[in-house]
């Protein structure tokens, strides 16, 4: 049986190895000018939240080219509650930020 592993010591063992072996080039875990965060410093939230959406239905590779589209037309979360589903002047159009090869596309509407 292995022993007990106190938290604190796991916790600086996962950052050793995050220091060495992380993927520390992925845009959303970098600040808006591609620098790396300072030790505790805070990165926006809403890049991570919607990587972590569509990393959920496909891979990193994949994501990379559409969460980068998406960040570019809805920048904030605000930008996103003011899309629309539908074409309408001045706004951006949802269903096409979303689109991607190898995601589940939604179902046609009820007639």
């Amino acid at each position: 049986m292995q022993p007990a592993v106190e938290a604190p010591d796991l916790r600086a063992a996962l950052l050793a190895w995050w220091q060495t072996h992380g993927r520390h080039w992925i845009p959303w875990k970098l600040r808006p000018d591609c620098s790396p965060p300072q030790a505790g410093e805070p990165l926006d939230p809403w890049p991570i939240w919607s990587a972590e959406i569509m990393l959920q239905q496909t891979q990193l590779q994949v994501v990379l080219p559409y969460w980068q589209r998406w960040m570019q037309t809805f920048p904030t979360a605000a930008a996103l509650a003011a899309a629309s589903c539908t074409i309408s002047p001045g706004r951006a159009r949802l269903r096409v930020g979303w689109r991607s090869p190898g995601w589940a596309a939604a179902p046609p509407a009820a007639s």
